[in-house]
């Protein structure tokens, strides 16, 4: 077999593997936040926000369009249930959000994404 076939079968051999990998926390809030939720996106969610949510339109999907999030992971927050301060600018305010993590099945899931009761410090 040739270095090329084999590179080429290796390669075809581990995109089923690829596909299977769990998506990180900032990809789980990007489907939440962002314009486009993947399709499954329960499959990511646990609690509250699979109870409730799962069917619902995400927060990304009823923003106006040009509007945009940032996301930032706590420092203090620990690795296996990491907590994520996501700021929506609307454009006239910022709003925070605060999303939070838990890790089942291996895997880490949203848990909760709850607006905060401050407004977005605007220096940021």
């Amino acid at each position: 077999m040739s270095v090329v076939r084999l590179v080429l079968a290796l390669t075809l051999a581990l995109i089923p593997v690829a596909s299977f990998a769990a998506p990180s926390p900032e990809e789980i809030i990007d489907g939440f936040f962002g314009p486009s939720p993947p399709p499954k996106r329960a499959d990511f969610y646990t609690g509250e926000m699979k109870r409730q949510y799962s069917e619902e339109p995400t927060v990304g999907q009823m923003l106006l369009p040009g509007k945009h999030y940032t996301a930032r992971r706590l420092a203090n927050s620990p690795a296996a249930a990491p907590v994520y301060i996501v700021t929506i600018d609307n454009g006239h305010e910022k709003i925070d959000w605060i999303a939070s993590f838990v890790r089942e099945g291996g895997m880490l899931k949203l848990a909760a994404a709850r607006p905060s009761n401050d407004k977005a410090d605007s220096r940021r």
